[in-house]
């Protein structure tokens, strides 16, 4: 009875709180977006920052549900990796699909030609150049083009693939904020 309540617990707190990393991962990625499509620097730096910042949010959260567990309760690092690991799942899945939004009914290739224009203004090519970086350039601009005859669900899949596999890699050190040893019994 005592296993059944704590997995609708752990199953509870992963939802929300896989939520709200999830809403932050969107976050992120709208201002990245933003900042290239507007040549915005300031919101291409903060979207950066708060890229370089985000990996704290999932161990903030797997403390806060250590902290949430009733008195008594012992979770071991698997249980704790295994709530991690749903709650950066749950977050995959919602960043996805506000990615798949973005790029299905908003984008309409505006990314793209914004990252394209990028490369190609005159500054940029002669920066590459002088770096005797060209066959850097001529790759990106190689890669641009592929990236163009993806659909938006392609993109999506993509980015949600990439999500998968950091998750199960954030999960393993999130699971120590998440585990909870039982009663000490030293006095």
């Amino acid at each position: 009875m005592a296993d059944i309540n704590y997995y609708r617990l752990q199953s509870g707190y992963a939802t929300e709180y896989g939520t709200f990393v999830g809403v932050s991962w969107i976050c992120v990625f709208a201002l990245y977006v933003a900042g290239v499509r507007t040549m915005s620097g300031t919101l291409m730096t903060l979207g950066m920052l708060m890229f370089c910042v985000l990996p704290v949010v999932p161990f903030y959260f797997a403390r806060r549900f250590r902290q949430q567990l009733p008195d008594g309760v012992t979770v071991g690092y698997g249980r704790a990796y295994w709530f991690s690991l749903m709650m950066l799942v749950y977050a995959s899945l919602l960043t996805a699909a506000g990615e798949f939004a973005y790029f299905k009914w908003m984008d309409n290739g505006a990314m793209l030609a914004a990252l394209h224009h990028m490369i190609e203004t005159p500054l940029a090519v002669q920066t590459y150049r002088e770096m005797g970086m060209a066959d850097t350039l001529k790759m990106m601009q190689t890669v641009l083009k592929d990236l163009s005859t993806l659909t938006a669900f392609d993109i999506a899949v993509s980015l949600f693939n990439q999500n998968i596999m950091f998750s199960f890699l954030m999960a393993l050190p999130a699971a120590l904020f998440a585990r909870k040893s039982g009663p000490s019994t030293n006095q």
